[in-house]
């Protein structure tokens, strides 16, 4: 089918004849992007030499209607593209148009549209209606002169079948020219559209958690049969699942379902997708960790700052020795005030049993009155009420020299504070340091 228009022109008439539509021409182009991002790259390349570019055929006249041009002659041309058939805003090419040099034969000629502007990525569904502006330059040959526009724009019409691949390449759904991907929806709410790459590999690369460079982009490896989605950068697995941990430690994700059991665990499900585990909410009964202290070089103290104020604690103090001897003592929230502490002790010493207590004291000594070098290990545990003093019973070995019995320290203390939880143990020597090395722990619960 071919469309003959007649436009006047300032020194003639051209009659222009458009045998392929551009809209037509944009469908091939899609189909070509659609099946070069769907199939292997073999099966491609029998698509590679679609053109980019609209052949646009006419004859130019003078005024009486004479052939221009003779047996060949250099005319210049300009196309551009609007959104009206007057006025209107510009839609192609994004600066000014180049001219585009055309032989005439008695006002024949044949020429390219894209070839001065590239048409490779004009988007010919993004406007419903376009029209094609046409200029000539009022000099041959050299071009020289000034350039006049054809009285009236050409509308660029789409043929039957043209319409018909609107279902194909619109608004829901294009592949642009150039691209890799497919877009897919309108992107509402976002300034760029929604793309979606798919694609299919059979090679052992591509692991979950490693990086990725386009976001949406999914495929299946056949490989270790996963499908797969780039998100973040990152790869996952679209059946991904949750990632477990156990204190920082990946266990595994969980892509069915995670079981809680036991009476002390709930789990409810907060915002964006987060689940909250509750493993103290039926009256306690699992310890948590608190806080804990490694020395890294002598000291006098090993403090462990606690991360919540539990009802209940439990802390151990791991000691590799001291510098000079002494006794091991603990203290509570950095108090060391006269008679807020009292302590009483059996201590036995190979078979003899002393009994050994002070009422009135500035701290509890884990070791009683029996000052040594040795390594030591003591387990408290305490009861933290806010209203009442805190009551503290522990046991404390001093490990002697090989061929000596160790010393046993059993004992009972308390700390006189009706108005604060315990927050923070400091463990300390009276006199020398604990060694680099030493180090101590306190877990708890609410009763």
């Amino acid at each position: 089918m071919k469309i003959t228009i007649l436009k006047k022109y300032k020194k003639g008439v051209i009659v222009l004849d458009v045998f392929r539509f551009l809209e037509w021409t944009s469908v091939l182009l899609l189909l070509y992007s659609l099946l070069f991002t769907i199939l292997p790259l073999k099966d491609a390349s029998a698509l590679a030499g679609v053109s980019a570019k609209l052949s646009y055929q006419g004859r130019l006249t003078d005024l009486s209607g004479n052939p221009l041009g003779g047996s060949g002659t250099n005319y210049c041309f300009r196309f551009s593209i609007f959104d009206a058939a007057s006025g209107g805003t510009k839609q192609w090419p994004a600066g000014a148009p180049n001219s585009t040099t055309v032989k005439v034969e008695d006002g024949v000629f044949n020429t390219d549209i894209g070839t001065a502007d590239s048409l490779a990525t004009f988007d010919f569904s993004s406007v419903d209606t376009l029209y094609l502006n046409v200029e000539v330059n009022a000099t041959p040959t050299t071009c020289g002169g000034s350039w006049e526009q054809l009285d009236l724009r050409q509308r660029i019409d789409s043929v039957g079948y043209a319409r018909a691949a609107e279902g194909v390449y619109s608004s829901l759904l294009r592949a642009p020219t150039g691209g890799t991907a497919v877009q897919i929806g309108t992107g509402a709410g976002a300034t760029t559209p929604i793309f979606l790459n798919l694609d299919v590999e059979n090679i052992e690369g591509s692991a979950v958690d490693s990086s990725c460079s386009t976001n949406g982009q999914m495929w299946y490896n056949s490989f270790d049969s996963k499908a797969r989605i780039c998100q973040g950068s990152v790869i996952r697995d679209l059946i991904d699942g949750i990632l477990v941990k156990d204190e920082g430690t990946n266990i595994g994700r969980a892509s069915v379902a995670i079981n809680f059991t036991g009476t002390a665990v709930t789990a409810t499900k907060g915002s964006e997708g987060v689940i909250d585990i509750d493993i103290s909410a039926s009256g306690g009964g699992v310890m948590t960790y608190l806080g804990g202290t490694t020395l890294g070089a002598n000291s006098a103290t090993i403090s462990v700052s606690l991360s919540t104020a539990k009802e209940h604690i439990n802390c151990y103090l791991e000691s590799k020795g001291g510098s000079a001897s002494g006794i091991s003592q603990v203290r509570f929230n950095g108090d060391a005030g006269a008679a807020s502490y009292g302590w009483n002790q059996t201590h036995i010493i190979t078979t003899a049993i002393a009994d050994i207590q002070d009422a009135s004291d500035d701290a509890i000594q884990l070791t009683g009155t029996a000052a040594d070098t040795d390594p030591t290990s003591s387990a408290l545990k305490i009861t933290n009420f806010s209203d009442t003093n805190k009551t503290v019973i522990y046991d404390t070995v001093t490990l002697e020299p090989a061929g000596t019995n160790s010393d046993r320290h059993h004992g009972v203390g308390g700390w006189y504070n009706t108005a604060d939880q315990i927050t923070s143990v400091v463990f300390s020597r009276s006199a020398g340091n604990y060694l680099a090395g030493s180090h101590a722990w306190c877990e708890g619960r609410d009763i």
